[in-house]
């Protein structure tokens, strides 16, 4: 145990002055092998002080990452541009999806996580990942997008030519290091489909749907149930290697629905593109320029994660002062 303790004040000590996301990663290796060792020979308290440390070290990667958009002399990383932040994390053998978790994490002001979250185990990445963005849709200072926002819309009498969804998909196995639930609450197909998508959609408009291949009888139904009848897809190719049980699935589909009589804008635009992936779930905004090419306006995205210039955008990490958009 005195070993455990030195180790506790040393690595702490070394998160709080550190400036390499390496050595933050390393030193969470450690304290989480010891954390291992503690558990299998029933020491509780060495466990949780290691388990600390670990978080801490999750915490200090997060605000590491997070500073490599504005570190001086960097380029900034622009939507559609990840090449200094990729080039960092991939020294720190560090995914985007696993460095967008740590910067998730580093909104917390002070990592006593246990002591927060009032639990009496120290919670996982995912739980806390989960708790901070709960935390800040629960914010009376900056509430985050709701259903009843969507029924202001329909009351309003807003309707929308173009609806552009990347669904969060309620994956049943959550072991892989794209599972969902680590990245936001996972919302229910029933309760998915019941978004009054529908009413806020124009007599005539496209509906373009993200996919994986694990969901896409239960994303052409979805096109139906929100009003929508399905005309064809475009596939976005990711020169990474993916993951599956049987092909490694390198690419994403997005449908498009059509309601009424909504033709392209735009016939010349090619239904696949090559882009690298960036952050998890994360669409290339080139994307969103062919959509906007092709599909009339005014435009929604739903389950959106920043606003875009002339979109309305909702969803659960969207302030409500931007959900509402540009004027029509």
């Amino acid at each position: 145990m005195t070993k455990a303790l030195v180790a506790y004040e040393e690595w702490r000590a070394k998160l709080a002055e550190t400036t390499s996301i390496v050595e933050a990663k390393s030193i969470g290796a450690k304290a989480e092998a010891l954390r291992t060792h503690a558990l299998r020979v029933h020491d509780p308290e060495m466990a949780r002080r290691m388990g600390e440390i670990y978080l801490w070290a999750q915490h200090r990667m997060g605000e590491l990452c997070a500073s490599l958009e504005t570190r001086p002399g960097m380029k900034p990383v622009i939507t559609g541009d990840l090449r200094f932040k990729a080039e960092a994390l991939r020294q720190a053998n560090l995914s985007h999806g696993q460095a967008t978790r740590c910067e998730t994490l580093a909104q917390i002001e002070r990592p006593e996580y246990g002591k927060q979250l009032s639990e009496p185990m120290l919670p996982t990445i995912a739980q806390l990942v989960l708790w901070v963005r709960r935390r800040k849709a629960e914010s009376t200072e900056n509430p985050t997008c709701t259903v009843q926002d969507l029924q202001e819309l329909i009351d309003s009498g807003r309707q929308f030519g173009t609806l552009y969804a990347d669904p969060p998909w309620p994956y049943e196995n959550q072991g892989t290091r794209s599972a969902t639930d680590e990245h936001y609450d996972t919302p229910t197909m029933e309760w998915i489909s019941a978004l009054p998508v529908e009413k806020l959609s124009a007599p005539d408009a496209h509906l373009h749907l993200w996919t994986t291949t694990g969901f896409i009888r239960e994303a052409l139904a979805l096109v139906e149930s929100w009003g929508f009848a399905y005309k064809s897809m475009l596939i976005w190719v990711k020169p990474e290697m993916g993951i599956g049980n049987y092909w490694r699935v390198s690419h994403e589909i997005l449908l498009l629905g059509v309601r009424g009589r909504c033709t392209f804008l735009d016939k010349g635009q090619s239904s696949w593109l090559q882009c690298s992936r960036g952050a998890h779930s994360e669409k290339p905004e080139e994307i969103r320029h062919r959509i906007e090419k092709v599909s009339p306006g005014p435009r929604l995205e739903m389950f959106a994660r920043r606003g875009a210039p002339n979109w309305t955008s909702w969803g659960n990490e969207i302030e409500r002062d931007l959900f509402y958009g540009p004027p029509e």
